[in-house]
């Protein structure tokens, strides 16, 4: 499987360790929790309290982890990055010549990173999350009567996670070749 990241709040200390701590482990409310749930509404937030909670609603259900873990505390490295598979492939060719009584070798080699990738241009991505973690709601504070306030932006594709943009062989979500010589003498 992917690798594992973790489900927590955006800002603010939800429990009572500071206003410098941030990233705590999200608590994944139930239907009706979430109906109790108050949301922030104004500048800076798109939708309305009730369009944010029906797309938190949306989100906890399409996501299999979360889904599955209704009314609790999100484990660390509980949800998981999908799947990668990288396929490398290399081609050697070996070729002799005598010169002056002397046998020489030359190696002409060829070298495919991320293969799959070269095959198709949705196979072999590799998949990145800052931190592994995922914000997913943001704490946005407590109102006079001491109830929590939040906001939730909806996540484009339903994915939390990014594809890799790097491209270094071994982390390329895209496919890079590199042709060889080696002389032996």
């Amino acid at each position: 499987s992917g690798n594992p990241f973790s489900y927590v709040y955006g800002t603010g200390p939800v429990r009572d360790q500071g206003t410098s701590e941030t990233n705590d482990l999200l608590f994944i409310p139930t239907t009706s929790q979430l109906n109790a749930m108050t949301f922030v509404t104004g500048t800076g937030y798109a939708l309305s309290a009730a369009d944010q909670k029906a797309a938190f609603e949306a989100y906890i259900n399409q996501d299999e982890y979360l889904s599955k873990h209704r009314g609790q505390y999100a484990e660390r490295n509980g949800g998981r990055l999908p799947f990668q598979n990288i396929v490398d492939l290399k081609l050697v060719q070996d070729f002799n010549v005598k010169l002056y009584n002397h046998k020489y070798q030359f190696q002409l080699t060829y070298d495919i990173f991320n293969f799959t990738n070269m095959l198709n241009r949705t196979w072999g991505r590799t998949y990145f999350l800052s931190n592994d973690q995922f914000a997913l709601v943001k704490y946005a504070g407590a109102t006079g009567s001491l109830t929590p306030s939040y906001s939730f932006n909806p996540i484009t594709n339903n994915t939390p996670w990014g594809v890799s943009t790097s491209v270094a062989p071994s982390y390329s979500a895209r496919w890079v070749s590199q042709l060889g010589i080696r002389f032996k003498f």
